[in-house]
């Protein structure tokens, strides 16, 4: 997210009752986009209800592609109480900018924002710019780095927010200051009011694209100008989905479509193979099980921030009944996987699809790590090229988990690569079945590496089993 600098005067807050104690605001509620609690503490957040329909009608026009704009309002206290009034909204038409994982306020945006607060102040000399939204379209409620970054250069002030939303999976919340750190993610309220000067305010505009995407400006069709459209290049590769990585409070991205190879004598970048192919999560002709993998596997020396895997991770549920099965004969079983990097367009999604287990029979007295290794360099030499990743699953806790981090490094140069360690459970006996051996994945390791960074990942969110129905 690309924007403006724009210079603000110290703000002091205007004084007037709290909202929740005001004769003149009613109807005050959480939005059902809401999932986390206003943060009362520090700044309460309210928007009128007609400005946060703006925003969700603007919001709903592409699910696959950022769009964004600009919010305006008031700064309150009450006694010490902080809180901001959100009472107006400027949308940005996409026509000026718009890409899957990212998006530019362009100039002409903010031509026509400053128009639009021009002729609010003219009545209301107090309004002030609270900041901006934009989307992740399903991919979450976050700040990523470049915005975070951006906000901190940009609204310094403590009555500043960023507003993220989700309109796939209709979530949104806001992000302020706390000191100098931004806030997690908080909620807010929308709220009912006969004042005006606290209401949507309509005004006119002389650009036919601003008036297309903000129905609260009316189109002065006698003096009326075209639009500057900024026109940029096409990404050459899709961008990766966001990493979030957490570290006083802030959550980064990723957009790097590059790998690091690594040999002995240098280190050579190259672009990712994938396979364009429909998400299983999105095909009508898969179902699957979704398991939610948080940190199970930890590095050895720990990083501050938690890096995530960003890559939805597939295993069919083949591979599952074969470790099963052959654990009835033996109490371990590794191997490696075969499967590819693949990437869904209209998701703007990549995902890993484990599709085949190869089971190797290992040396006596050979740790599992080095077995793996040499199952690895075996079947390459065999000529085997979608090697996925590797497993080694016990019917007992393996304790040494962090010798596969080393092995994993030396048997792979590109991120999308993965390994699981897994045990066996029982599930004991009910009315309707006996007792079960099954697969613990709910507490399965991963094992992977992120080489651009040259350090492991030890964020892992999703893994799916997955089949096609009978």
């Amino acid at each position: 997210m690309k924007i403006r600098i724009i210079s603000e005067k110290k703000v002091e807050p205007m004084s007037m009752r709290f909202p929740l104690q005001h004769p003149d605001f009613f109807n005050i509620r959480q939005p059902p986009t809401n999932v986390v609690s206003p943060n009362d503490t520090m700044l309460s957040v309210f928007m009128h209800y007609e400005a946060y329909q703006k925003i969700w009608e603007h919001v709903r026009i592409d699910y696959h592609n950022e769009v964004g704009g600009a919010v305006l309002g008031y700064y309150g206290s009450d006694n010490g109480n902080e809180f901001i009034l959100i009472t107006d909204v400027f949308n940005q038409p996409p026509e000026y900018f718009t890409a899957p994982t990212m998006l530019r306020f362009t100039s002409q945006f903010y031509d026509d924002l400053e128009e639009y607060i021009d002729q609010i102040e003219a009545k209301h000399p107090r309004i002030l710019r609270l900041g901006l939204y934009h989307t992740h379209p399903n991919y979450g409620v976050f700040l990523s780095k470049t915005d975070a970054k951006t906000f901190k250069g940009i609204f310094k002030d403590p009555f500043q927010i960023a507003m993220v939303v989700d309109p796939v999976r209709e979530e949104d919340g806001v992000f302020f200051w706390i000191g100098n750190l931004l806030s997690k993610r908080t909620g807010y309220r929308v709220y009912h009011t006969d004042e005006s000067k606290f209401a949507l305010h309509h005004t006119t505009t002389r650009n036919p694209l601003a008036a297309k995407y903000n129905t609260h400006l009316h189109l002065d069709a006698k003096n009326h100008i075209v639009p500057k459209i900024q026109v940029y290049e096409d990404e050459i590769t899709p961008p990766l989905p966001p990493q979030r990585i957490e570290a006083n409070n802030f959550l980064s991205s990723d957009n790097q479509t590059t790998r690091i190879e690594i040999s002995k004598t240098k280190h050579r970048i190259d672009k990712p193979t994938f396979i364009p192919r429909v998400c299983p999560l999105y095909d009508m002709h898969y179902r699957s099980r979704e398991f939610r993998l948080y940190r199970y596997f930890v590095p050895l020396q720990k990083s501050p921030d938690l890096e995530k895997f960003p890559y939805k991770i597939f295993i069919h549920r083949s591979i599952e009944k074969q470790l099963l099965l052959a654990l009835q004969q033996k109490k371990q079983a590794l191997g490696v996987l075969r499967g590819n990097l693949h990437y869904d367009k209209l998701q703007n999604l990549y995902f890993v699809d484990a599709h085949e287990a190869i089971i190797e029979e290992p040396t006596p007295n050979l740790l599992p790590t080095n077995a793996i290794a040499e199952a690895i360099a075996e079947n390459r030499k065999k000529g085997m090229n979608d090697i996925l990743g590797w497993f080694f699953v016990s019917d007992e806790p393996y304790t040494e988990v962090f010798r596969f981090t080393a092995m994993h490094q030396k048997s792979f140069n590109a991120s999308h690569h993965f390994g699981i360690v897994l045990k066996t459970k029982t599930i004991p006996p009910n009315e309707d079945e006996p007792s079960k051996v099954v697969l613990d994945v709910e507490n399965a390791y991963i094992v992977a590496q992120n080489f651009d960074n040259n350090r492991p990942f030890d964020h892992f969110k999703h893994l799916f089993l997955y089949e096609k129905p009978y």
